[in-house]
């Protein structure tokens, strides 16, 4: 009788045990979606960001913009590296200890700029990538992401991905965002933001309240 080259199980099948071809079909399709993923990531095809503003959101958010350091004593990091690539159009979750509390959409490409003077942390270079989100809504009701470990590990496992493999948050700025998570987060979010009144805008700076009703339909 064979044996599996594997797990040196009793095979007749061929040269692996059913559980070791069930495991090698498994890998071969984790890899073909990882590889599509990091396809997708290289040719730009991802529009939808996360960032995390645990320390910044109280300046970056009303000011309508987001910055990282280009590098920290000749160090670059893809989370910071990341804000240089976004384009005109890309969405962005807002977020700060683990809740999303906004959107934000880019209305202007990077650009290499100093450390701004309005964010009071002096703990990197000044050199750093400037990135203007000027079209926002800040919700009055915040998403706890807590709420989605399930998800977080299911759809989060992929190159440039906010999450580890626990679905716990990677340290860093700005991360990827698969279409499936986005758009489980915005329904999520239009679920327990239903009104515009529920809404606060923020448009060029200045925060408008919308006090019409209806339906909220992101940006």
């Amino acid at each position: 009788m064979e044996r599996c080259s594997k797990c040196h199980k009793p095979t007749v099948s061929g040269s692996l045990s059913d559980d070791c071809r069930k495991k090698e079909e498994q890998k071969e399709a984790l890899k073909f979606k990882a590889t599509k993923l990091l396809n997708a990531l290289l040719h730009g095809e991802y529009h939808n960001y996360i960032v995390n503003q645990t320390e910044t959101f109280g300046t970056e958010f009303p000011q309508g913009f987001i910055w990282a350091p280009i590098e920290h004593k000749g160090i670059h990091h893809d989370h910071w590296t990341r804000v240089s690539q976004l384009k005109v159009g890309d969405k962005i979750f807002n977020s700060r200890k683990g809740v999303i509390e906004g959107i934000s959409e880019v209305t202007k490409e990077a650009a290499a700029k100093k450390f701004p003077q309005k964010i009071n942390n002096t703990k990197y270079e000044e050199d750093g990538w400037y990135v203007e989100c000027k079209t926002q809504i800040r919700f009055a009701n915040p998403l706890e992401l807590n709420l989605f470990m399930k998800e977080r590990k299911d759809l989060g496992q992929f190159v440039g991905s906010p999450f580890d493999i626990n679905g716990d948050f990677k340290d860093g700025y700005l991360f990827c965002l698969s279409n499936e998570l986005a758009e489980l987060f915005e329904k999520e979010i239009k679920k327990i933001n239903y009104k515009k009144s529920d809404c606060v805008k923020i448009i060029n700076g200045q925060i408008v309240l919308d006090s019409q009703g209806g339906d909220f339909d992101g940006i």
